[in-house]
């Protein structure tokens, strides 16, 4: 039978045996807690897949052959503890795609982009982003990027504010502006 151009098929096996998740996991140094939490299952159920007697089938047998030929990816997805007072995340939709630790008093930033997609990243191509980008990019979230007088004052009123305070707008905002799916929301 002949496939028609819709009909794909992919090399992949058909599952993957406890033996072969066990040892993708210890490549991977993750614990079975950790495993999980990265393949959006419970520890219970890795836990399960290692000592079952029987092939494991279901996505897991894609991300697994996945992981097995990119393993840079988990350190490419982990985020790293926060080392400055606050931390933003720049998001599209639901997916976090820039983490922003910020320390106000020093005027620092760190960076680390979840997405290669330039378009989805806070400070876009820019690689090493300044603090100033950061505050530029604040007041764009904020609804008020290129000094326009009279957005500003209708971004305060909206946010009952009689003065601008970068800090209430997002946290009443969450970033999001009403023509785009992007946001930028402090962690707490």
């Amino acid at each position: 039978m002949r496939r028609t151009k819709t009909e794909l098929e992919f090399a992949l096996a058909k599952n993957i045996l406890p033996e072969e998740i066990h040892a993708l996991r210890k490549r991977l140094g993750l614990t079975q807690r950790d495993f999980g939490t990265l393949l959006g299952v419970s520890s219970k159920s890795v836990e399960r897949w290692e000592a079952e007697d029987k092939p494991v089938t279901g996505p897991v047998v894609a991300l697994a052959r996945i992981l097995w030929e990119y393993p840079q990816i988990v350190d490419r997805l982990q985020v790293p503890k926060r080392e400055m007072p606050h931390r933003y995340w720049f998001c599209w939709k639901d997916y976090r795609c820039t983490m922003i630790d910020v320390d106000d008093e020093k005027r620092q930033i760190q960076v680390k982009d979840f997405t290669l997609d330039h378009t989805k990243k806070a400070f876009g191509v820019v690689s090493r982003p300044s603090y100033e980008d950061f505050e530029e990019l604040v007041a764009v979230r904020c609804g008020i990027g290129g000094g326009n007088s009279a957005q500003l004052k209708s971004v305060l009123k909206e946010n009952g504010l009689t003065g601008y305070d970068p800090m209430v707008i997002l946290r009443n905002t969450q970033g999001r502006l009403p023509d785009d799916e992007f946001s930028l929301i402090k962690e707490e």
